[in-house]
């Protein structure tokens, strides 16, 4: 078995390295995922609320459509304003002479909570439209 903690440093170097790109895979296929059931959640509430079956809905029913469209608002809007923000964020960057990013800017942390909120988002926003198919 081999021991991390004695790995040469070139090893710890190329897994820090394998380790940022499979981040960065898996940061991009979330922003994807993020899109596409936000989208699909304004859809499900538009086809919904302009349907006939909309007339006979419960307080309850209403409440989670009503859920499930502004939560794919919002997660879109977030995964607009995460892209502005690390915009912003890059843009600094550039311009200073080591390159590199300031984690405490107001851009940078900006673009980290709308990722963070942008997943919570629309799982709430999932669960909703699972509640609102178990109650109809």
């Amino acid at each position: 078995m081999k021991d991390d903690a004695a790995a040469p440093e070139e090893d710890l170097e190329d897994r820090r390295k394998r380790l940022y790109e499979f981040k960065e895979k898996v940061t991009t296929k979330l922003s994807d995922i993020v899109r596409f059931i936000g989208l699909g959640l304004i859809a499900v509430f538009y086809t919904i609320k302009t349907g006939d079956a909309y007339a006979n809905y419960t307080k309850c029913q209403e409440l989670l459509l009503y859920v499930v469209g502004i939560a794919g608002v919002l997660s879109i809007l977030l995964d607009y304003l995460q892209y502005v923000a690390n915009y912003a964020s890059v843009d600094a960057a550039l311009k200073r002479e080591n390159l590199k990013y300031d984690r405490t800017s107001g851009p940078y942390r900006a673009a980290e909570l709308a990722f963070r909120w942008k997943r919570h988002v629309t799982t709430a926003g999932a669960v909703a439209l699972i509640a609102l198919v178990l109650f109809t």
